[in-house]
Formats: C-alpha cells, structure tokens, sequence
C-alpha cells in the first residue's frame, strides 16, 4: 500500500514553486531594475530576500527523506523522461510560434537532453546529488549525533560563511553548486534525526510558541539581508575598506548560499515540519509543480513569457504593475499545472501498453545483468 504523503511538506512545496515563478518574476521579468518607484522597489527587494528560501526548501526536503530511503532506477528515469518530454514539447511549441529563427537537428538533440539545458541547473544538480544519496547515507549513517553536528559546522564554515565573507575569493558557492546541494541535504537528513523542537530551549516552548519563534526568525533573516544589501549599495564606490566589503557583500548577497538564506531556509521548513495536514487536494496539487517549474524555465519560454503577459514592459512606476505580476503568476503556475497534466496522462496511457511493458521489462533485466544490486 502507497504511503499517503505529508500534506504539510506538500503544501510547502507548492508554495515554494509559487515563491520561485515569482522570483523569476522579479528577476527575468526585470521588475527591479525597471522599477522608477523608490518605495516600491524597496519593497520588491525585500519581498525577493523574503522568498530566497524557494529552492533551498526543496533540497532540506530532499535530505530529509532521502536519507532515510534508497536510490531507485525507475525514479531517476521517470524524471529524465519527464524532462525530456518538456524540452521537446515546448521546442516544438517555441519553433511553430517563431521564438527560435535558426534552428536544425542538433539545436533539437541539445535541447532534448537534460544535462545539455543549463536553465535546468537545479534537475542536473538534483541527478547527481540523488545519484549519490546511497553513499551519503552510509557516511551519515555511520556517524555519531556530535561528529555529524561538527560536519555540519565545519561545512558551514568552510562553504557557506567564508565565500560570504571573501566575495567567493577562497571558494565559490553561489547556491548554485553541488557543495550548496550536499550542505542542505545533510542538513536536512540532521533535524530528520534529531528534531530542532525537542532539542536545546526549543523543547520548553509550545507550538504555537515554537511556530512564532520560527517565523520571527524568516522575517529577521530576510530583513537583516535586505538591510545589509542595502548598506553594501549604498557604499558600493567609496574607494576605502567599506567599499572593498561593500563589493563582496554584493557579490553574494543575492545567493541561496549566504548564512542569512540558510538559516532562513531552515526555519521555513521547519515551520511547515510543525504542522498535521492531511489534504489530498493540496497532495494532487503537488504533484504538478515540479512540471510547473519544467515549464517557464524552458530558456524560450523564458525568453518570451515576459513580454507577452506583460510584465517585462521597461520603466515603470506605478502600483498598476503588481496586478500584471499577480496575474501572470497565477497564469504561468495555470499553464504549467496544464501541461504536466497532459504529460501525466500520455504517460499513463503509455505505461499499459504492451511494447512499453516489455521495453520496461527488458531494461530491468539489462540493469540486472551487470549485478550492482540496483533498486527499481
């Protein structure tokens, strides 16, 4: 019998995907730097340091199943194929629209594999890191509460508050990186073990106390960093030691890697950690949102998405823009849900068919063959 899945975990999914569409928004839409409203910037600034903890959220996740579980095959092809449906799909869709003038076969091949699409940073860091959960879980596994604890603290030092502090001039990690991607996943797979609520003070505070403390802890994190931001542009070309740290705060300041981002992020999840749902609606919901993501990140649809809904319009200053980000909001999670919609049914219809059964079956015996011991 299927495990029916925490709904509260679901629906922080789904809200970190609205959170990251309009952090796309915010930045492939240009809605900062085409921003003429001081006030309004100010708060589109803050409302971007607010939502750094979108992709964060879904790799703490990552870490604190997965590390509980083991690699499958039939998981990774599922999401190699997935993605290959919507490089193909949507290239089709981006050359009948004329998003793409020169084309031929090989823009077609090079866009129909995952690892070749560098906007799908996040799916080939996702691969390799699930790839390698198995391993990662017999080091962690082997470790006690205090030498894990002091693995994650030397990692925190080491590549997360040190590249902040040097602007990345000892070691590069932007969020971006497999070194991002292990950290959070350790973490993660740290407060499954050891819950954050029952240890330390945390423990004497009620619920509702605790879920206070945590969202006083987002809001504190995400306004130090907007302030902080704020103090490095401001002082970004006085020719001194200010303006030195003012150029490396700046250089890392709008990471998913910074001190601020992590602790941010770690209170996010745990918010939602704090909550009993069970909601099939918001369960099915989530189902979607990785197609979602697959969707408007496609570089052509990227491209041009924008300009269509309205958006990415040049120089504005009134409040009027906040309704067109709305809109195209609910809009780009509408046609993504849609479409990962129509791929789930082709899918299932596929998967009954006879040819496709014994393709699925002969690569279960293929991968068999060579005994590596590989879970379907």
């Amino acid at each position: 019998m299927k495990k029916e899945r925490n709904s509260n975990f679901e629906l922080m999914r789904i809200i970190s995907m609205i959170f990251i569409i309009l952090w796309h928004i915010l930045s492939h839409g240009h809605i900062i730097e085409n921003c003429g409203n001081p006030q309004l910037k100010i708060f589109f600034k803050f409302i971007w340091f607010l939502i750094i903890v979108h992709v964060n959220s879904f790799v703490l996740l990552m870490g604190f199943f997965q590390s509980k579980s083991i690699f499958r095959l039939s998981k990774l092809l599922n999401l190699v194929l997935q993605v290959i449906f919507f490089c193909v799909v949507l290239l089709l869709i981006s050359i009948k629209l004329n998003w793409i003038e020169d084309y031929n076969i090989i823009t077609i091949f090079n866009y129909s594999i995952p690892s070749s699409v560098s906007y799908y940073w996040f799916i080939n860091t996702y691969i390799i890191v699930y790839m390698l959960s198995d391993h990662i879980n017999v080091i962690i596994d082997k470790l006690s509460r205090k030498q894990f604890k002091r693995m994650i603290i030397v990692s925190l030092i080491v590549l997360v508050i040190i590249p902040y502090i040097t602007g990345f001039r000892t070691l590069y990690n932007d969020g971006y990186t497999f070194f991002n991607f292990i950290i959070l996943y350790l973490i993660g797979a740290y407060i499954r073990r050891y819950p954050i609520k029952e240890t330390y003070h945390f423990n004497k505070l009620s619920i509702n106390g605790y879920r206070l403390l945590l969202l006083g802890i987002i809001f504190s994190m995400a306004l130090s960093n907007y302030l902080i931001w704020m103090f490095a542009d401001s002082n970004l070309f006085i020719g001194s030691f200010i303006g030195e740290i003012s150029k490396r705060i700046l250089a890392s300041q709008n990471n998913y890697s910074t001190p601020f981002a992590i602790i941010q992020s770690v209170a996010y999840f745990e918010l939602f950690r704090s909550f009993k749902l069970k909601s099939k609606i918001i369960n099915y919901i989530s189902s979607f949102v990785f197609g979602i993501y697959l969707f408007h990140e496609f570089p052509y649809v990227r491209s041009s998405i924008y300009q269509i809904l309205k958006i990415d319009t040049g120089l504005f200053y009134g409040y009027k823009k906040l309704i067109y980000i709305i809109i195209g909001l609910c809009i780009i999670f509408i046609m993504g849900f849609v479409m990962e919609l129509i791929r789930k049914l082709l899918f299932y219809g596929a998967s009954k068919l006879k040819p496709v059964k014994c393709f699925i079956n002969k690569i279960k015996s293929f991968t068999q063959s060579f005994n590596f011991n590989i879970n379907w």
